[in-house]
């Protein structure tokens, strides 16, 4: 289990971020994996934001995303709005 600790976030702190590291890393492959701390403050908005469009990250992060995403074959799975 990978879990993300948001120490800021003082109701919930923690937060299961895959099931695995591959889990993870699929996860954040397309928002970048500074974003998924918010799904820790909004989780519903962030889950919303995973399954649309990627927003943009910026030019050095979209090409490492595109690098992890071509080397390791990551796809973005399913995002439930009520839990990782």
């Amino acid at each position: 289990m990978i879990v993300m600790t948001v120490p800021m976030q003082f109701h919930r702190p923690n937060i299961a971020v895959g099931s695995n590291l591959r889990g993870f890393l699929c996860l954040g492959c397309m928002i970048g994996y500074f974003n998924l701390e918010q799904l820790a403050y909004d989780y519903v908005s962030t889950a919303a934001e995973l399954a649309g469009e990627p927003p943009y990250v910026g030019e050095d992060a979209d090409r490492c995303l595109t690098l992890l995403r071509d080397r390791l074959s990551l796809v973005l799975l399913p995002v439930s709005p009520s839990g990782v």
